[in-house]
C-alpha cells in the first residue's frame, strides 16, 4: 500500500531490477523509489509549481523517466529508476536565499551522469558532491553560486560550466586546479582574479578552457 506494506496477496511485492542499489530501504513503494523521493523533494524545495516546464512531475501514475527533463538509462521512459541526466536549464527553479537543503539531493541520485540547471536560481554547494560517483557533466552557470569548495571531490567529472556566477577569489586558491581530469572548463563572467597560474599546464586532459571577463592577467 502507500506505506510500503503488503496487505493484499493479489498485489505481491516485487524484486527491483538492481536490488538494493535501486531500493535500499524497507517499505519502499516503487522500484527506484529512492530516486522518485529525491526528485519529489527537489521539486518541493525548488518551487516546482512555478517552473517553466514541469510536465508529469509529482504524478504518481507516471514513471519518473517520463517527467520533464529527466533522462534515464538507455533512453527509456517507462521506468521508475535509473536517472542518468537532469536537463532543467532556464526553468525558473528557485532555491531561495535561506538554508541550502537541496544540494545533497542532486548528489544522491546514484546513476546521475549529467546535471544541467543553467540559468536558474539554484545556489548549489558541493560539500557532498563526492557521493555522485558517476557525474561527468555539470552545467550550473548563472545560478548565483559564490562558493565552489568541495567540488574537486567529483573525480569523474569531465565537463564543468561555472560561467556567470558570483565567484570572487584568486584562481590560484581554487580547487579547480586540482581537477586534472577535467576536459572542458568554463569560468567566464565571474570575478576570479590574479595571475593565470602555471599549474593550469598540469591539467593535461583539458581541451577547452574559457576564462574571459574575469580579473585575470598573464599568459598561459
Amino acid at each position: 500500500n502507500e506505506l510500503g506494506r503488503l496487505n493484499d496477496i493479489s498485489r505481491p511485492c516485487r524484486t527491483c531490477t538492481n536490488g538494493e542499489e535501486d531500493s535500499p530501504y524497507y517499505g519502499s513503494t516503487h522500484c527506484g523509489s529512492s530516486e522518485r523521493t529525491i526528485l519529489m523533494e527537489l521539486y518541493s524545495l525548488l518551487n516546482g509549481d512555478d517552473w517553466a516546464r514541469n510536465e508529469y512531475w509529482m504524478d504518481d501514475n507516471t514513471p519518473i523517466c517520463k517527467w520533464q527533463g529527466v533522462g534515464c538509462k538507455e533512453g527509456g521512459v517507462d521506468a521508475d529508476e535509473g536517472v542518468v541526466s537532469l536537463s532543467l536549464a532556464q526553468n525558473k527553479m528557485d532555491g531561495g536565499e535561506g538554508t541550502n537543503m537541496f544540494s545533497p539531493l542532486f548528489w544522491q541520485l546514484p546513476h546521475l551522469k549529467e546535471l544541467d540547471i543553467k540559468d536558474n536560481n539554484v545556489r548549489l554547494n558541493f560539500d557532498e558532491i563526492g557521493l555522485a560517483k558517476k557525474i561527468q557533466t555539470l552545467a550550473v552557470s548563472t545560478n548565483g553560486i559564490t562558493d565552489i569548495s568541495g567540488i574537486s571531490a567529483a573525480t569523474n567529472l569531465k565537463e564543468l560550466h561555472l560561467t556567470d556566477n558570483g565567484i570572487d577569489m584568486p584562481l590560484e586558491n581554487t580547487e579547480l586546479l586540482d581537477m586534472t581530469w577535467l576536459q572542458k572548463l568554463f569560468i567566464s563572467y565571474n570575478s576570479f582574479r590574479g595571475t593565470l597560474p602555471s599549474r593550469i599546464g598540469e591539467m593535461t586532459n583539458l581541451k577547452e578552457f574559457w576564462c574571459y571577463k574575469n580579473k585575470l592577467q598573464g599568459q598561459l
